[in-house]
Order: structure tokens, then C-alpha cells, then sequence
């Protein structure tokens, strides 16, 4: 698996929910998308994905504005772009491109055996690629969700919370992807490459995401009978994607061992205080109690087809 040195991603504030592009771009963007779409439903998706990002061309070739970093993306070797409207739409594309690629490579067990064997970190850094490119996703949803929402379109609605809630499923595999470690491996390789006080709430993307669900809790607590179920498929998504964060982190830290963020608490506990509050954004009436099950990684692709979809939606193509 060829390993990248950075990954281009879009500020959180600047995701396209509703963008008019010219002719030209948007037919660029059609094709590409349902290339994609349908190279996500071949035997060997790979290789096509790589012809799509070798069409598109380098975000380098762009010339286009990075911002300045801090500390989480420096570390992820993230890079974030200040794109017009007109390059937006091509860096967005392309980052969901990657990310779906490299799903797809550490999808094959032999990738990942390698990958855990001798560059650990290099894994750590990777699957969390995917996880921030389904957060932007998770972004652009919620946003077009509540916009349907307010304009009284609640089938339109239902699309954007169902793709929202596909896409949460998906970081649940990436989230395991990249909790790949037995507990030595990550003692004595990943956690130690961390700064002191590090932590995933400390990520732009997943800073900006519960700021909107702070903004939809109103919109959560009063939605319409007929999207209950909706919601419900929803809220158990982020009730598995936590069940998930649980898991990797029992599986790699020491009983009652703290977080790099907060050391002389419970990580895990720290995780269920977490959940617990962001539950009752999304589920502000604390009316789903049903237990969830893990996705496996198979779903990856069904996720990507998803997002794919979604940025036809964006775009109005």
C-alpha cells in the first residue's frame, strides 16, 4: 500500500451544501462521480479509483491557498485548502476519492497485517483520513437536512438523514480500521507519538459537526412522526459508532487508564460521559433504548456510493 504524505481537506465552515457550478466543471464532476459510483461495484475498484484521481490531477497543481495549521492537523498531516467555489467542488471530490481508496486498501487484510506489522502509526494516521472525510460528510447532511427540514420538504429530508446516517455507520468501520493494534503495539508505538493533552475532540471537523448538532436539537426534539424511524436509524448509528470507539479502546489501553487528555479519568468512562452528551442532541427526548451491531468492513463501499450520491445532490448534478 503506497503511503501519501498529506491528506487536502476542505475547513469545516466552507463545505458546499447547495452549489451552482458552470457547465464545464459540473460535467467533469458528473462524470467522475458516476465513474466512482460505479467503480465501487466492481471486483477491483482500485485501480479505477486511481485513473479518477490521475484524471482530476494534483490539488498541488492548483495553486491554491493552504491555511495555516494547528496542532491535529499537523499531526494528521492534514492540509486544509481555501478554495473558491469554483475549486471547492475538486478538492471535495478528490478527498472523498482518497479516502475511499485507501478504506479499500486496508480493507485487504494483507495491507493491513503489513501496515500494522511495520508502520503503525502510518496506519493510525491513514484510517483516520477516512473517518474526517465522513465527518465533512456527516457536516454536509446534517446541514442539507435541517435546510429541507425548515422548508418543509420531509422527503427530501428523509434522504439527507438517511445518507447521514449510511455515512456514520461507515466511520464505525473506519474507526476500527484504525484500532487495528493489539495493546503492546499501540502502548508502545501510537500513543506514545501523541502530545501530552491530545484528543479527537480537539479535530476541526468533529469540533464543527456537534456544533451543528447543537443547533438541530430544537429541530431533533419536534421532528414529524413520519421521520421517527428515521431518526431512530440515526441516533443507533452514533450508538454503534460509540460502541465501536469503546471497543478500540478497551482493546488497547490498560483498565481504568486515563486519556492523553484527561490522564487521572477513565478513558472509557470519559467516552460514555461523551456519548451520553451528545445523545441528547440528537435524541433529545431520549426515546431510543435498542441495542446496536457492528458493520463490518464490507460496508465501505455502500458508505462511499452513498457520499457519491450526496455530492450529485450538492452539486445538482
Amino acid at each position: 500500500m503506497e503511503a501519501s504524505k498529506y491528506f487536502f481537506l476542505l475547513p469545516s465552515k466552507s463545505l458546499p451544501t447547495n452549489d451552482e457550478l458552470s457547465k464545464c466543471i459540473k460535467g467533469k464532476l458528473r462524470e467522475t462521480l458516476k465513474l466512482f459510483s460505479q467503480a465501487l461495484s466492481h471486483q477491483q475498484p482500485i485501480s479505477e479509483i486511481n485513473d479518477l484521481l490521475s484524471i482530476l490531477g494534483s490539488i498541488e497543481t492548483l495553486s491554491l491557498t493552504v491555511l495555516p495549521i494547528g496542532a491535529y492537523d499537523k499531526y494528521f498531516r492534514i492540509k486544509r485548502i481555501q478554495a473558491e467555489d469554483s475549486t471547492a467542488s475538486w478538492v471535495l471530490v478528490m478527498s472523498v476519492l482518497k479516502a475511499s481508496k485507501i478504506a479499500l486498501e486496508l480493507s485487504d487484510e494483507h495491507n493491513l497485517f503489513n501496515l500494522i506489522k511495520t508502520k503503525p502509526i502510518e496506519l493510525w494516521i491513514q484510517a483516520h483520513w477516512i473517518f474526517f472525510s465522513l465527518i465533512q460528510g456527516l457536516i454536509i447532511c446534517c446541514h442539507r437536512f435541517d435546510f429541507e427540514i425548515q422548508a418543509g420538504r420531509l422527503n427530501n429530508a428523509v434522504i439527507e438523514l438517511e445518507t447521514a446516517t449510511v455515512l456514520m455507520s461507515t466511520s464505525s468501520v473506519a474507526l476500527k480500521l484504525a484500532g487495528n493494534y493489539s495493546k503492546q503495539i499501540y502502548q508502545n508505538n501510537v500513543r506514545p507519538s501523541m502530545p501530552d493533552g491530545f484528543s479527537g475532540i480537539m479535530g476541526l471537523d468533529h469540533s464543527f459537526l456537534i456544533s451543528v448538532w447543537k443547533k438541530l436539537q430544537t429541530t431533533f426534539k419536534v421532528l414529524p412522526d413520519c421521520l421517527y424511524l428515521h431518526q431512530e436509524k440515526f441516533i443507533l448509528s452514533y450508538k454503534e459508532l460509540m460502541n465501536v470507539h469503546k471497543f478500540v479502546c478497551e482493546k488497547v489501553v490498560e483498565a481504568e487508564e486515563g486519556s492523553l487528555l484527561n490522564p487521572h479519568k477513565s478513558a472509557l468512562n470519559e467516552l460514555s460521559r461523551l456519548e451520553k452528551s451528545r445523545l441528547l442532541l440528537i435524541d433529545p427526548a431520549n426515546c431510543v433504548m435498542t441495542k446496536c451491531t457492528f458493520y463490518n468492513s464490507s460496508y465501505t463501499s455502500i458508505g462511499f456510493k452513498s457520499y457519491a450520491d450526496l455530492l450529485m445532490r450538492v452539486f445538482n448534478l
